[in-house]
């Protein structure tokens, strides 16, 4: 019995595949069902709910087709029965096969670059699976960011960074933040209006003028899947790649 998903991503539909041995093809006078838990979920390709589940047969083996994937779903035992013989499989997420990433009103990004060249970064992700290791880029420079803390809320994690750094940055210098889960994914994209002479400027921000701060603080827009595959993509590039501690 298995699963047929590399990585499990919640409103995913996935496929869990039943062979029978020692014969050429499924006998459909035989009887065939699926179950979730103590739950009936198919009998003979009759599915109980037809807008989740369905039934595919394949010479010797039958299949059993879950639509949009939930909480609800994971880590639960599955099992088909064929004649007398029954297989269980536990559907369980675990680091190598399932991924979540927060949502737009989880997600929390701030930052504040001050004239003394400080520059202080604040990332929430809440409700993410696996824990992230996360990282900063300034033009090409990778900060790696520490300082975290977690809690687990039965599956997922509430993750925050709390990070300083003393850099000087240029005018409209770009923050980059990528997360690590199983695959890379840009978390936050955001341009800095930084210091300018002796006096900050903030576009789009408000100045503190107490400070000559620009302070920011927003919402992520949007997370963007990097594909771990392009040799050309910058955060995964082994010859231009700087890291910073």
């Amino acid at each position: 019995m298995e699963v047929e998903a590399n990585i499990i991503h919640i409103g995913d539909t996935i496929n869990i595949t039943c062979t029978v041995h020692g014969v050429e093809s499924i006998d459909y006078g035989v009887t065939r069902q699926w179950s979730k838990g103590p739950h009936l979920v198919c009998y003979n390709g009759n599915p109980t709910n037809i807008w989740k589940y369905k039934e595919y047969i394949s010479g010797n083996q039958f299949k059993l087709q879950i639509s949009n994937i939930t909480e609800a779903d994971l880590n639960c035992k599955y099992q088909c029965r064929y004649k007398f013989g029954i297989m269980t499989k536990t559907l369980d997420v675990h680091t190598d096969n399932f991924e979540y990433l927060p949502a737009e009103n989880t997600t929390d990004f701030s930052y504040t670059y001050t004239r003394d060249a400080s520059l202080k970064v604040e990332l929430h992700l809440r409700k993410i699976f696996p824990l992230p290791n996360c990282s900063l880029m300034i033009e090409e420079v990778f900060f790696i960011l520490k300082n975290g803390t977690s809690e687990r809320n039965e599956i997922y994690y509430n993750v925050s960074y709390y990070n300083q750094w003393n850099i000087s940055l240029k005018c409209s210098t770009e923050l980059r933040v990528t997360c690590l889960l199983i695959e890379t994914h840009m978390v936050a994209n955001e341009r800095y209006d930084v210091k300018c002479g002796n006096q900050a400027v903030c576009t789009d921000r408000k100045l503190d003028e107490d400070t000559n701060m620009c302070v920011q603080k927003t919402k992520i827009e949007s997370i963007t899947s990097i594909a771990r595959n392009r040799k050309d993509d910058i955060f995964h590039s082994t010859v231009n790649r700087k890291t910073m501690l």
